[in-house]
């Protein structure tokens, strides 16, 4: 079994692919396309080798049924980013080379509407607890859910987009399909709990979250970070080891 830390430049011959969920962050894998993947057990089955993708938000079970598979195993991952509560897998990875920091742009913002004012693409919120995300959440969506947000669909267990709103039912970007309000949950601002893979091209994350959270939480941020209230350069300190230096951008060189 292999470990490995950043992107799968070289795949192994008719191998199938399994994870912990369908959040899959391509860009830090720099997979071209998403991968169809397989429920764990099946992939075993299938014989073939196996690429295991975010590993470090498996529990210790999964990494024990891998070790068992018949065939070649690539377990992929980050440990440094927020991972699983029995922490097994990323201290696993943590073996592989470690790899290249992820480069974005830090800025400050007065309020969270003046950061939202600011971000770009894919926007992400990340608060440190629920208390904190039902505040926040009901200032910015006094009237519920838009057109734009980002949900959770219990049913089909992924995120989708509210493209519509009908008759009080919410139109999502999976096949057109429409649901009821209270068969989804908000996902416009997040605790590290629902957070998955991280991945965003903007992150705003609020002044109640911890240095290193933080830092666990921007390993998967592709453009910019948007600090409410706080100095964004804590956040882009190794939460156990030195700050990320040399990078534009990284240490507030531009973008501040």
């Amino acid at each position: 079994m292999k470990y490995h830390r950043g992107p799968l430049t070289s795949l192994p011959p008719d191998c199938v692919f399994s994870a912990p969920d369908g959040d899959i962050p391509l860009g830090a894998y720099k997979l071209p396309y998403m991968p169809v993947l397989v429920p764990l057990e099946r992939a075993i089955a299938t014989g073939q080798p196996i690429v295991y993708l975010e590993a470090h938000r498996a529990p210790e079970a999964t990494l024990a049924a891998l070790k068992a598979a018949p065939a070649a195993v690539i377990v992929a991952g980050d440990p440094e980013a927020l991972g699983h509560m029995d922490g097994v897998a990323s201290a696993a990875l943590s073996s592989a080379p470690e790899q290249a920091p992820p480069v974005f742009y830090l800025e400050m913002a007065a309020s969270i509407h003046e950061a939202l004012d600011g971000a770009r693409g894919l926007v992400r919120v990340l608060v440190a607890d629920r208390n904190s995300r039902d505040v926040v959440y009901s200032r910015l969506r006094p009237d519920g859910l838009k057109v734009g947000d980002r949900v959770h669909d219990f049913t089909r267990k992924c995120t989708a987009q509210v493209v519509a709103k009908e008759h009080g039912h919410l139109k999502l970007d999976l096949n057109d399909i429409v649901v009821h309000p209270d068969h989804v949950s908000q996902r416009v601002v997040e605790t590290p709990a629902t957070w998955g893979s991280g991945e965003c091209d903007t992150m705003v994350i609020m002044p109640d979250v911890s240095a290193s959270m933080g830092y666990r939480a921007s390993r998967r941020v592709r453009y910019k970070m948007i600090s409410v209230g706080l100095a964004p350069e804590m956040f882009a300190l190794k939460f156990d080891g030195p700050p990320r230096l040399g990078e534009p951008g990284v240490n507030g060189a531009a973008g501040t």
